[in-house]
């Protein structure tokens, strides 16, 4: 397995596993469903083999959290899914105890950027 870290980005027919988790906690509990993704990512998933980002996004309602994370494949993805199941990820327990989860693994099709980038 090579040493390279691969950087976190959204390109178009790569081998990286896009994941995206939309969490839908009671209004009052959206600040704590982000500290505990926050800690979670830190404390615990950004050390997975396989584990390349994850993005946490708020909607501006306070009724929704979603994570936009990506994982060098699906087997990196189902080991730290049996982590979390285990007990051994605390915050990230948490979290899917009290936020509703709903996950699912996607592939990145095309990208558009705005023509002032290119």
């Amino acid at each position: 397995m090579s040493n390279v870290k691969q950087k976190s980005s959204i390109e178009a027919q790569t081998e990286i596993l896009t994941v995206i988790n939309v969490l839908i906690p009671k209004p009052e509990e959206q600040e704590k469903i982000i500290s505990l993704l926050q800690k979670g990512m830190t404390d615990t998933m950004q050390h997975q083999p396989g584990f390349i980002s994850a993005n946490i996004h708020k909607s501006l309602d306070s009724s929704h959290v979603l994570v936009y994370a990506q994982w060098k494949d699906s087997a990196s993805l189902q080991d730290a899914v049996k982590l979390i199941e285990s007990g051994k990820a605390l915050s990230m327990m948490e979290v899917f105890s009290i936020g509703n989860p709903e996950y699912h693994p996607y592939e990145v099709v095309s990208v558009h950027r705005s023509i002032e980038e290119k």
